[in-house]
């Protein structure tokens, strides 16, 4: 990030490609600075840097290599030589990752969406470390080649993504993945940017709308001329799809899982004799609950 103009205390930057090579090796200040046997006599009173603060901003502003703000505090340091080498080492490293701004891109994994999730808000996944989640993937012994059944009661769409990465593309695997809401949480599902066919094998349905149709059949609506007329083209193909995915999940319940997944912020004990019935014989269950006892 290299510092383009500022706007009163709004410092604006821009970005620039850089490598690894184009970061400061602290070694080569160490071999030229002096050091010393300890740090006894040195006072932590704020009063080594002989720069103030406005002097450093400015020194930020016309300055955009990091590491000849961090050579010219070094200079105007009365304490650095009096350090011992690895006091100094610290102090470099601590003025780098100051003063040394850049932004890595990362390809979005599931290890890293877990991560973000959980340090911005662990509630809204239910607290699944990364840890746990990993568990629950174990044991659920999810593969390639079978059919899954997850009911998940909002994690931001952690678990349906990270059983359709385990899945795969290409393959056979598909997932019901069951919520109790109007629409499915899909926000780590869209990160992950998965291919279209791989997303189609991940049929995300209402668990009380798919039961009913399971048990009752699904309920014909006559429509009007007149209402047809008057209803959008976008609701039109979100009322199909959405009876397309509860004829996929409907099949495919009569098929039976390969395994069952329940992570409920309720008491997941109906849920689960709700939908033992549509699991083969000696198959792998896995409830994750906040509760300590269920």
């Amino acid at each position: 990030m290299i510092p383009k103009e500022s706007r009163g205390r709004q410092r604006l930057t821009a970005l620039e490609i850089c490598s690894e090579k184009d970061m400061r090796d602290i070694k080569d200040l160490l071999e030229k600075a002096e050091s010393g046997s300890d740090n006894r006599n040195i006072k932590d009173d704020g009063g080594s840097q002989k720069l103030g603060n406005e002097e450093i901003l400015k020194l930020r502003e016309d300055i955009a290599d990091s590491s000849k703000i961090i050579e010219t505090l070094v200079e105007n340091s009365t304490s650095f030589n009096s350090k011992t080498v690895y006091s100094q080492e610290k102090y470099l490293k601590r003025k780098e990752k100051k003063y040394f701004e850049y932004v890595q891109i990362r390809q979005p994994t599931i290890r890293l969406l877990a991560e973000i999730f959980y340090r911005q808000d662990p509630d809204k996944i239910m607290g699944i470390r990364v840890d746990s989640l990993s568990q629950i993937i174990s044991y659920s012994n999810v593969n390639s080649c079978g059919n899954f059944l997850l009911f998940e009661s909002g994690t931001n769409g952690l678990l349906p993504a990270a059983f359709i990465n385990a899945i795969g593309a290409n393959t056979s695997g598909k997932l019901v993945h069951m919520h109790p809401g109007n629409v499915p949480q899909k926000q780590a599902i869209q990160a992950l940017n998965l291919p279209e066919e791989q997303l189609d094998r991940c049929i995300s349905v209402n668990i009380y709308s798919v039961l009913r149709e399971y048990y009752q059949g699904a309920e014909e609506e006559e429509d009007t001329e007149e209402s047809a007329a008057k209803k959008p083209k976008l609701e039109d193909d979100k009322s199909l799809k959405w009876k397309m995915d509860n004829k996929k999940a409907c099949d495919l319940m009569k098929e039976k899982f390969d395994s069952l997944i329940v992570v409920s912020r309720d008491h997941p004990l109906n849920i689960v004799k709700e939908l033992l019935q549509f699991m083969k014989p000696s198959r792998p269950v896995v409830v994750f609950n906040l509760s300590k006892e269920i």
